[in-house]
Formats: structure tokens, C-alpha cells, sequence
């Protein structure tokens, strides 16, 4: 997975909201030491980072890591990023939190056994915050759907079919080369569909407590229409 969408998804989610995002999650932080899982090209680490944080990042694509640790040279970071399957979660103890944003969860199987592997990793009252695309929202906003966009001279388009629980992504992108001609490059991807309280009920057997579930990254309790979910657990 992203070995094709690695090379682009710097371009394509350049109006993500990471600054926001960021703003939000620290405010539940209680220290400084922390881990950011699925951590993609490191948007959301680096701003951990540039706040202070010492933050280590998690991502299971080599050439995710490969692109944050370009990003982090890039800002003067000296960032650790390290290939790890998010479900094998292995990142020391006693960390003061732990995030996992942009549907990192939505792309695993088995949440619970990542939810026991991050509590695992956290110290007793350590936080633990992470979003979902919610049911919602890709039932009645992705499913069955086509979206293209085209910057920086390259072009996507993404299809989505629904299944049982589950929504399969077909993405495909057309490069423009210095001849002028477009080279064609296509990815498959499956996120899982989540009920809230089921997600929260795997939390508490994990052994977090204090479950909240936000409205995106705003201090706004989730709505039956909310497309993304936030929630902030507390380790116990």
C-alpha cells in the first residue's frame, strides 16, 4: 500500500489541515514524549516536532518513511522515522501520547489488537488520540463516487465501491513527463467501516478509559453526520 500514492501525496493533501489538527490534539498532552503512528510523509510529525515534541514516526510503506525523512531534512528536523506494521506496534514505554491521524485506524483489520499494542506503549494516563472517516461519511459521501483533481502536472482520479463494512479505493495517476506524454500509475487501497461505540468499546478492553469522541479536531462532541471522528483516550 502507497507505493504508487507515496510519490504523490505530498501534492494531493497539501490542504489538509495539520496545523489545526495539531493545535488540537496537544491540548489534551500531558509531556512531551510521544509516537505518531501511520504517520505518513510526516505532516503531521513534523508538527509535533516544530512545537517541541519529541516525537518519533511509524509508517508502514518504505516510501512514506522515505518521503518524511526528505520533509524533515528539508525543516532542520532531526526526526526519527522507523517502517513498522501498525498492528506489530513496538515503540518503548512510558510515552506521554500517541497519535494516529488521517484514517490510519480505518485501514486496519483488527483495531483492538493496535489499541492494546499502543496501550502498551503509553504510561498510565498517557493519551492516545486518533481519527476515523466516519460511517457517514463513506457511505454517503465516497461510496460508489469518483473524484479527480490535477496539480503540479499530475492527474488522479479515484473511484470507490462499497462492500460489506469495508469500501475498496481504485486510484489512478497520470504523470506529465518533459516530452509532454502522461505515464499512468495505479494503486489499490481498503478502509474498514467503524462504528463509534464499537471502537470505544475496544478501547476500554485495551485499558483506556475516559473515551471522548470529537467532531473532527474541534472541541465539538460527534453527530450522527460527523465525517470524521475524533477520539481521545485516556491509558489506565
Amino acid at each position: 500500500m502507497y507505493e504508487t500514492l507515496g510519490r504523490y501525496y505530498d501534492i494531493f493533501t497539501a490542504d489538509v489541515k495539520y496545523d489545526e489538527w495539531c493545535d488540537f490534539a496537544v491540548g489534551f498532552f500531558d509531556g512531551t514524549r510521544g509516537a505518531d503512528v501511520g504517520c505518513g510523509s510526516g505532516g503531521f510529525t513534523s508538527r509535533l516536532a516544530l512545537r517541541g515534541y519529541s516525537v518519533i514516526g511509524v509508517d508502514g510503506s518504505p516510501e512514506m518513511i522515505a518521503a518524511a525523512n526528505k520533509n524533515a531534512a528539508k525543516l532542520g528536523l532531526k526526526t526519527v522515522y522507523a517502517v513498522q506494521d501498525c498492528e506489530k506496534l513496538s515503540c518503548g514505554q512510558n510515552l506521554d501520547f500517541v497519535t494516529a491521524v488521517c484514517d490510519v485506524v480505518n485501514y486496519l483489520k483488527s483495531p483492538g489488537k493496535f489499541f492494546v499494542r499502543v496501550r502498551k506503549c503509553l504510561k498510565k494516563g498517557g493519551v492516545f488520540v486518533f481519527d476515523v472517516s466516519s460511517r457517514y461519511k463513506i457511505e454517503n459521501i465516497l461510496a460508489n463516487n469518483v473524484f479527480s483533481d490535477e496539480k503540479d502536472g499530475v492527474l488522479y482520479v479515484w473511484s470507490n465501491t462499497l462492500g460489506k463494512n469495508k469500501i475498496d479505493m481504485f486510484l489512478t495517476f497520470f504523470e506529465k513527463g518533459e516530452d509532454g506524454k502522461y505515464v499512468r500509475a495505479d494503486e489499490e487501497q481498503t478502509q474498514y467501516i467503524y462504528d463509534a461505540r464499537d471502537l470505544a468499546d475496544e478501547l476500554v478492553k485495551a485499558g483506556f478509559d475516559d473515551v471522548k469522541i470529537y467532531d473532527g479536531y474541534k472541541n465539538k462532541k460527534a453527530t450522527d453526520d460527523s465525517e470524521r471522528l475524533v477520539f481521545v483516550a485516556e491509558a489506565k
